[in-house]
C-alpha cells in the first residue's frame, strides 16, 4: 500500500516568497469561458505531463473540461507562451501540480505561490494536498514552500477519491 503525507497551508504568512523578474512567466486561470481559447495549450500540457510522468492517459482534454463543468480550477504555467507546467485546485484541495523538468531553478515555487494567492483572494482559508511518502523531493517542495504536514495515511483510505466526493465529483 501507498503511504501518503498530507499537507495543508492555513495562510499567507506561512507562505515562502520568490521573486522571478522576467516577462516570460505567465500563470493563466482556466474556466468554462476561456477553455477553447486555450484548449490546445492544456493538450499540450496534458502531453508533456503524460510523457514525464509516465502515467499514459492519466487524463485528457475531455476530463479537463468535465473538472471545469465541476467549477475546478486549472492553472496553466507558461514560459514563452508554451505550458510547462499545470496544477488543479478541486475546492481548497491542491491537485495533480506538475512543473516539467525542463524548467530553471525557482520556476516551480513561483509557480504555486502564484496560484496559493489567487485561492486565497478568492476565499478559501486553508489549501490541502497529499504527495507520496516515498517522494522525498515532493516532500521537500511543499515543506519550503510553509506547508504543514496534518496526517499520513494509506492512499485508499483517502486520496483522490476521497478528495472528489468531497467536493460532489464523480
Amino acid at each position: 500500500m501507498t503511504k501518503v503525507v498530507w499537507y495543508e497551508l492555513k495562510s499567507l504568512t506561512n507562505l515562502n516568497h520568490i521573486q522571478i523578474l522576467t516577462n516570460a512567466h505567465k500563470v493563466v486561470k482556466i474556466d468554462l469561458h476561456n477553455f477553447n481559447i486555450y484548449k490546445d495549450i492544456i493538450e499540450s500540457s496534458i502531453l508533456k505531463f503524460n510523457s514525464e510522468i509516465e502515467w499514459d492517459g492519466m487524463w485528457d482534454i475531455q476530463e479537463a473540461h468535465e473538472r471545469l463543468l465541476r467549477k475546478n480550477t486549472l492553472y496553466l504555467f507558461l514560459k514563452d507562451n508554451s505550458p510547462i507546467g499545470h496544477v488543479w485546485y478541486i475546492g481548497e484541495y491542491l491537485f495533480n501540480a506538475f512543473v516539467s523538468r525542463d524548467r530553471e531553478d525557482g520556476e516551480s515555487q513561483w509557480f504555486i505561490q502564484q496560484t496559493i494567492h489567487d485561492i486565497f483572494k478568492n476565499g478559501y482559508t486553508t489549501i490541502t494536498l497529499y504527495t507520496e511518502e516515498w517522494n522525498k523531493r515532493a516532500i521537500g517542495f511543499w515543506e519550503k514552500l510553509g506547508f504543514s504536514i496534518i496526517n499520513k495515511n494509506e492512499l485508499i483510505e483517502y486520496g483522490r477519491e476521497y478528495i472528489h466526493k468531497t467536493q460532489g465529483n464523480d
